[in-house]
């Protein structure tokens, strides 16, 4: 029993170095760490460094998600604000093109009236004469 006890706690120590390798060699290296993990027993001598380093890979993991999902709505919101400052600069563009043809039609009907010796109309909404 005590050497079966002695080659499990020597597997442990392998594939917890093996974890901590994949770790140690970067955030990509995750999926073997965790692979490496999972071979560890949860009786076996290392289970809690083990554990600690599954703690420590899952919280990083965690960190790197809420960080691209911070980018992504970032990236959404920014569409979004360009989108409504299109719409809202074309509807001031619109304004200013209806208020110039109010104003083009108000000359109009002026001279009109001028021109037949009439009263000027102020409002051409009131321009009742006309057929």
């Amino acid at each position: 029993m005590s050497l079966l006890q002695d080659i499990e706690d020597q597997r442990c120590a392998v594939s917890l170095g093996k974890a901590r390798g994949a770790w140690a060699s970067g955030e990509s290296g995750y999926k073997q760490a965790a692979m490496y993990l999972a071979e560890i027993a949860s009786d076996s001598k290392c289970a809690d460094e083990a554990n600690k380093l599954s703690a420590e890979v899952r919280g990083r993991l965690q960190e790197l998600e809420l960080r691209d999902w911070n980018l992504q709505y970032e990236k959404y919101n920014r569409v979004q604000k360009m989108r409504e400052n299109v719409v809202n600069h074309m509807i001031d563009i619109e304004e200013v093109r209806l208020n110039n043809m109010k104003e083009i039609t108000i000359a109009k009907l002026k001279y009109k009236a001028k021109s037949k010796g009439k009263k000027v109309v102020n409002n051409y909404n009131s321009y009742s004469k006309k057929k």
